[in-house]
């Protein structure tokens, strides 16, 4: 299995006193323009493509996040356990918004809302990929967003509510992404790992044209494929 670029990006506490150091480093090590506010502000995101909005999440989405992620085959591929409830799908949207606001890289979760119905048609990420070693303190961050654990690699990932399978969304949107991870962020790779049974993500990556690294448990504390880019 061929070994990818493994340089930490970064690593630091967010307190009171050492904040503003950590955001500067954070904003170096990531050439965001900074001049362009959308881009560093969680609540401002935007992107388009031609079917599709990419924003951020917000706690009115909830209702239609509990159906995507509430449903047993989405949640199949993911934590393996579908969302409780619609009361903790809110609580869990408020968590991931207070966190990725505090994250301020440019990089989260986002759903992907369909430009002509305005319906909510799933998630696209673009965020750090935690290894297996750190994944309690990415757990941890989601729930106390005081301290970003050590970020290496970034993936590129997509959650598509059941009744929107098959039409396109999900590559649309990761296309879409990695320019902006490219061509704004000034990323020079982004990563994507799946389970080795999950077929339609991996025809997604291949339409990517994402590179096959191969098995590894380094990420997520679990057996998954990995994929570059480029």
């Amino acid at each position: 299995m061929h070994k990818a670029r493994s340089k930490s990006i970064c690593s630091c506490v967010l307190t009171k006193s050492d904040e503003p150091a950590c955001r500067e480093f954070l904003q170096k090590s990531f050439p965001i323009a900074s001049q362009n506010k959308p881009l560093n502000s969680y609540a401002d995101f935007r992107l388009e493509t031609d079917r599709l909005l990419i924003r951020a999440w917000s706690i009115d989405d909830a209702e239609a996040a509990f159906e995507m992620y509430g449903d047993p085959l989405v949640a199949e591929y993911l934590t393996g356990v579908p969302e409780e409830s619609l009361e903790s799908q809110r609580a869990n949207l408020a968590r991931l918004i207070a966190a990725y606001s505090k994250l301020d890289m440019g990089m989260a979760s986002f759903p992907l809302i369909d430009r002509s119905s305005g319906d909510l048609v799933g998630a696209i990420l673009l965020k750090p990929l935690p290894r297996s070693e750190h994944l309690d303190a990415w757990r941890a961050f989601r729930d106390d967003p005081t301290a970003i654990p050590p970020v290496h690699e970034i993936e590129i990932g997509w959650h598509l509510a059941r009744r929107h399978w098959g039409k396109g969304y999900a590559t649309e949107a990761a296309r879409s992404t990695m320019s902006y991870a490219f061509e704004t962020l000034k990323l020079d790779e982004v990563h994507a790992v799946l389970y080795k049974q999950n077929t339609k993500s991996r025809a997604i990556v291949q339409r990517l044209e994402m590179r096959h690294l191969g098995s590894t448990d380094r990420f997520y504390g679990v057996e998954v494929e990995h994929y570059v880019k480029p």
